[in-house]
Formats: structure tokens, C-alpha cells, sequence
């Protein structure tokens, strides 16, 4: 009769992570009947584990897998995780996302060394109370699931870095989501979520907060306090207005609020020195807010389809600035500040109702895309032809009888958009002379 020590010596080098080992264990089971039994065991846990596997493998080699310290079991159309799965216990890693998983085993909690944990894209609602005892969890990912709460088991693990609860049906958060102190990473986005927390603000070593798509109205004043957030997305919400405290977010480098009802922004978006993109558009600006325009690091600036009509001379001071969408504006004349910010490389000003353009673009030197179309532009003044990096030029639905011959400078544009105009088949036909090696796209086609 086997004594426990020998048992123990077996199962040692059963979960044994060197080949050597696994080896012997399956050599001592020959002809033991018990210690095959453990192996059998082992092996059926495989099977649980990857119904999806193409290719035949030995033995030897599922166990080798198993005893690894990461495993991948995603897709593998696993709907009930076995209660053996806390013989994994050097798993650092699991991977189980994209699974039909509706409920977890208590059995997860015996994975005491797990730092990484993805449950994505299954059917979970809940978890088990065992969970809060994986202390050393630091990445945990419950997105598109169908939580509608954040649940009371997960409060004992405060060594989290990265939370992932987008795409369930979140509509509050706990008040103990403040605990989570070493979170540097938070996403809730496309939840149902119509209010935050105070305990937000608890949250200070934050890098990333991804708040897109949901039903916030309101963002609380503590938001202040997560002085080290880099990336703040809030777009897609209800949001009207937003806290002076915002101005506090110095570290902020991103920074969307497209796709809310913002009719003006706090004079304390002026303190946000770091920021380099900044998305607003799909709101309600009417009036261009002149804080942003101290921000001279920002490199990209979305205001499409809001209701500006005019810029303010300020807006040359974002020296750094090489994306600018005004597309869906209410722009009759062009607005001839922009042709301050010589770093442009991208200027979209489509849809809107821009008659003329002023000599002043010839000083856009940087730009490589220039869109124009759907205005009320008759002809383009010959200093179009000094933007000699220019790559794609859209024209298509305004008024143009003719394009200057300045244009036959362009020797680097590569895309030519003039449906819909008044050109003349002769026109075009003198355009492509000019521009040989350029597709251009016109009635002619």
C-alpha cells in the first residue's frame, strides 16, 4: 500500500512545470492503479478545458500544458468550469474569455497565486464569494458580460491595477469602489450607468478612465482628485456641463467629450497643459471656448458638427496643433486664424457654408489633407497651389466652374475629389494633364 509521503512525491511531479518530472509521474503510475487514477483525473480536466483542440496530443503534452503557469482557454465553448480546476495552482494567468460561462466554481478561489483573470465576452451575472480570496489578483476582466452591479465578493481585492466592466448593464457603482486604490486602469464603458460615485475620487493613482456610452447627466466635482489620470474618455454620455475641478486633471493627455450636449467648457480647461487630443465634437458649441487655446501641446482638435461660426484670433497659439476637424460647422467665411497654425497637417472644414477661401491657406505649407466639400466655394485662390505636401484635396459638392492653374504645383497629391461641381469636361480634362500621377474623381468618370 502507497504511504501519503509517496503520494505526495507523485503529485509533486504530476504538477510538476519541468518535463523530467511529468515523465516519472507517468512511469510511477504504470501498473498503480491509484496513481493512475490521479492522472485519469488530471486528463479529464483537460478535456473539460479544450473541446476545441485541432490537433491530437499526447499525454505527456496535456499535462505539460496544464502545469504551465499561463493558460489560454478562450473560445472554447466552455459553459461549466470544474470544480478540479483548483488543481491549476501555479496558475498565474487564465484566460476564459469567449466562453458560454453563466456562473464560476468556488473553486477558482484555491488559485491563490493568479495575478491575471479574463472572464470576457461570457454569460456571467455573478461571481462566487470566492473570488475576493485571489489577494494577488492585479488584472480582472469582466467586460461584455451581463452584470447589472458591481458585486460585494470583489471588495477584498485591492491589489487590482485593471478593471474591465465595459458592455454589461451597469447602472451605479458601489460606494467601496473607492478601495481600489492601485487601480491605474477603469473601464465602464457602454454600461447604463447615470451617476458616479463621490468615492470616484478615491481613485488616485488612475491613469485611464473610459466612461464612453453611457447615460451620465453629471460628473462629480471629485473627479479633481485623480491627478494622476492621462486618459479620460466621457463621450457618448448626457453630459451638459462639466466641473472647474476638471482643470485640476494636469497629467490629462486625452481627453474625449465628443457626443454630449456641452454648450460651453470651464475656464479651468485652460490648466490642462499636457493635453494633446482633445475630441468635442457632436455637441453643442456655439461659441469656441478661448481656454483651449493655451494649450499648446494639443495636436489634435475634433469640433465637428457642432454650431461654430467663427474662431477666435487666439486659436494661432496652438503652435503644436496638427489635426483641426470643423467639419458640420456653420462657417460662411473661412476662418482666416487658422492660417496661424503653420503645423497643420490635417484641416477639415466639409459641411459647412464657406464661400471663398482666402489667400491666407497658401501658408498651411504642413498640410497634407485639405477637405472642402459640401460648401458653397465658387473658385480657390492661386495660393492653393503653395501647399506642395498636400496628399488629397476634396472639392466635391460646391460651385467651382474652375480650379486656378497654380494647382499643376501639387506634385505630391495623390487624391482629387471634384464631383459635383460646374467644371467642364475640358476642365478636367486640363486637370489631369496637370496632374498626371493623381487619381482625380469628378462627373467624368
Amino acid at each position: 500500500m502507497m504511504d501519503m509521503s509517496d503520494k505526495e512525491k507523485f503529485l509533486a511531479l504530476l504538477y510538476s512545470t519541468d518535463p523530467a518530472n511529468i515523465k516519472l509521474a507517468i512511469e510511477m503510475a504504470s501498473g498503480v492503479p491509484a496513481l493512475q487514477a490521479e492522472i485519469d483525473d488530471y486528463l479529464q480536466l483537460y478535456e473539460a478545458l479544450f473541446k476545441r483542440e485541432e490537433k491530437e496530443k499526447s499525454d505527456f503534452e496535456k499535462i505539460q500544458l496544464l502545469n504551465r503557469s499561463s493558460l489560454d482557454i478562450s473560445g472554447q465553448n466552455v459553459a461549466c468550469l470544474p470544480d478540479t480546476i483548483s488543481r491549476l495552482s501555479k496558475l498565474a494567468r487564465l484566460d476564459l474569455s469567449d466562453n458560454q460561462l453563466q456562473t464560476l466554481s468556488d473553486s477558482i478561489g484555491d488559485l491563490s497565486v493568479l495575478k491575471e483573470l479574463n472572464l470576457r465576452g461570457n454569460r456571467l451575472q455573478t461571481l462566487p464569494n470566492s473570488i475576493g480570496t485571489l489577494r494577488a489578483l492585479e488584472i480582472l476582466d469582466l467586460s461584455w458580460n451581463q452584470f447589472q452591479t458591481l458585486l460585494d465578493p470583489m471588495e477584498p481585492l485591492t491589489m487590482l491595477k485593471e478593471l474591465y466592466l465595459d458592455g454589461n448593464q451597469l447602472q451605479a457603482l458601489p460606494n467601496y469602489i473607492g478601495i481600489f486604490k492601485a487601480l491605474t486602469t477603469l473601464y465602464l464603458s457602454y454600461n447604463a450607468l447615470q451617476t458616479l460615485p463621490d468615492s470616484i475620487g478615491e481613485l488616485t493613482s488612475l491613469e485611464l478612465l473610459n466612461l464612453h456610452n453611457n447615460q451620465l447627466q453629471t460628473f462629480p466635482v471629485e473627479i479633481g482628485q485623480l491627478t494622476t489620470l492621462e486618459v479620460l474618455d466621457i463621450s457618448s454620455n448626457q453630459l451638459q456641463q462639466l466641473p472647474d475641478s476638471i482643470g485640476d486633471l494636469t497629467a490629462l493627455r486625452r481627453l474625449a467629450l465628443f457626443d454630449n450636449q456641452l454648450q460651453t467648457l470651464p475656464s479651468s480647461i485652460s490648466q490642462l497643459t499636457a493635453l494633446e487630443m482633445r475630441s468635442l465634437h457632436g455637441n453643442q458649441l456655439q461659441i469656441f471656448p478661448d481656454s483651449i487655446c493655451t494649450l499648446t501641446t494639443l495636436d489634435t482638435l475634433l469640433l465637428s458638427d457642432n454650431t461654430l461660426q467663427v474662431l477666435p484670433e487666439s486659436i494661432g497659439q496652438l503652435t503644436g496643433l496638427q489635426q483641426l476637424n470643423l467639419h458640420g460647422n456653420q462657417f460662411q467665411t473661412f476662418p482666416v486664424e487658422v492660417s496661424q497654425i503653420t503645423t497643420l497637417e490635417v484641416l477639415l472644414l466639409s459641411d459647412n457654408a464657406l464661400q471663398i477661401l482666402p489667400e491666407s491657406i497658401g501658408q498651411l505649407t504642413d498640410l497634407q489633407q485639405l477637405s472642402l466639400d459640401d460648401n458653397q466655394l465658387q473658385v480657390l485662390p492661386k495660393s492653393i497651389g503653395a501647399l506642395i505636401d498636400l496628399e488629397e484635396l476634396t472639392l466635391s459638392n460646391n460651385q467651382l466652374t474652375h480650379l486656378p492653374e497654380e494647382i499643376k504645383q501639387l506634385s505630391k497629391l495623390e487624391r482629387l475629389d471634384i464631383k459635383n461641381n460646374a467644371l467642364t469636361e475640358t476642365e478636367v480634362a486640363q486637370l489631369k494633364q496637370w496632374l498626371p500621377h493623381c487619381e482625380i474623381t469628378s462627373d467624368f468618370n
